[in-house]
């Protein structure tokens, strides 16, 4: 049987089949969804969540909160993430990164933004919120994009669907982990989330 793309890691990685660390060592994906449920992840509002295999839904509608799947520390500096992302309902995804250890209020995120039609890398704090790369994409609300983020150093960078999008330089948050959320009004989905640690 044929090995499937999915199996060598996402579209075999745009291009890059094969990335080490520092020491010179490959490094492969791993699932992030381990055992069975949602073990080993914070959860936030484990009722919103709800997992089928290596998929994972959340889902905030009315009389329903919003919640967040999280995992990582303060030893995550460089890392990739991969997931294959659909926003189901509501007007956008919001997969978090580089979560500030003492401080999980700042960070940076990767957004889909229905209402702006925008693909965007942010940084947030505790008072404030910005943009830091926004790109002009069509965004279908029940299609499944195929999404990594990196972080590496300085450089912040998304692949959508094989294709470079945002590339962003900014040190304010040097390590950290991640974590999948969940807003009010939305449902969003999950499949197949993998990280690889690069350090």
């Amino acid at each position: 049987m044929a090995e499937s793309k999915l199996d060598l890691g996402p579209d075999n990685d745009f291009g890059r089949p094969h990335v080490m660390n520092s020491d010179g060592d490959n490094v492969s994906w791993e699932p992030m969804l381990q055992g069975d449920g949602l073990d080993g992840l914070q959860v936030l509002n484990p009722d919103a969540w709800e997992r089928d295999g290596d998929t994972v839904r959340g889902t905030a509608t009315q009389g329903k909160g919003g919640g967040c799947l999280s995992m990582g520390d303060a030893e995550w500096t460089n890392f990739e993430c991969s997931f294959h992302g659909t926003l189901l309902d509501g007007g956008y995804l919001d997969f978090q990164f580089r979560r500030h250890p003492d401080n999980p209020g700042e960070g940076y995120s990767f957004e889909m933004l229905y209402g702006w039609q925008v693909m965007a890398i942010c940084k947030y704090g505790t008072d404030s919120w910005r943009k830091l790369s926004a790109v002009n994409y069509p965004i279908e609300r029940g299609r499944e994009y195929n999404i990594i983020v990196a972080a590496r150093d300085q450089s912040l960078t998304s692949y959508i669907d094989g294709k470079l999008l945002n590339q962003v330089t900014d040190d304010t948050y040097p390590c950290g982990g991640i974590r999948m959320t969940l807003h009010r009004r939305n449902i969003v989905q999950y499949r197949n989330p993998r990280i690889r640690l690069l350090t």
